[in-house]
């Protein structure tokens, strides 16, 4: 009996030391992946400080997971869009790091239950980013193709509709 015993808790401890391993791989993945988007931020971040910083790369993780899309995607939209230059503002009106227009913006986070201040929402990095990507993630689900969804969200989803109904190539 007593054999029993200790062979039933040897087994209960092994599955406790397992789940513990995985549990720690888990938030070991998630560092890696946290400090890979923190290298490129500071390569090519422009007006940022460290705390803007910090706060960025979460936003972008949490984002990525949230909608199941690789976070260096999203890295690429604010490379494309801004150069990830603060408070950056196109000659269209787009603002932020991922140049949305203000219309979209309020339209997106209204759909996705994203709280919207009164005033200088998108030239809040974090919440450009969360509308941002959610705004992406529309576009990926509605061309039901990335590169499709990019080029729409880079040059409108009307154009990019346009040059589709054409047979045109986008841009």
């Amino acid at each position: 009996f007593m054999q029993v015993a200790v062979i039933i808790w040897l087994v209960y401890q092994y599955n406790q030391h397992q789940t513990l391993i995985t549990e720690q791989q888990k938030k070991i993945e998630e560092l890696e992946q946290k400090v890979k988007i923190l290298d490129i931020i500071e390569e090519y971040q422009i007006g940022f400080n460290d705390q803007e910083v910090v706060a960025l790369v979460n936003v972008i993780y949490d984002e990525s997971r949230k909608f199941s899309l690789d976070p260096l995607l999203i890295l690429a939209v604010i490379i494309a869009e801004s150069s990830f230059k603060k408070h950056q503002v196109s000659e269209m009106g787009a603002e932020g790091l991922m140049q949305v227009m203000p219309s979209t913006a309020q339209n997106v986070a209204s759909k996705w239950g994203i709280k919207w201040p009164q005033k200088g929402g998108l030239r809040n990095p974090g919440l450009n980013v969360r509308v941002g990507t959610a705004y992406l993630f529309e576009l990926i689900l509605k061309f039901k193709d990335v590169k499709r969804a990019i080029t729409a969200y880079n040059i409108g989803e009307a154009v990019t509709r346009e040059y589709l109904f054409f047979g045109a190539t986008p841009p």
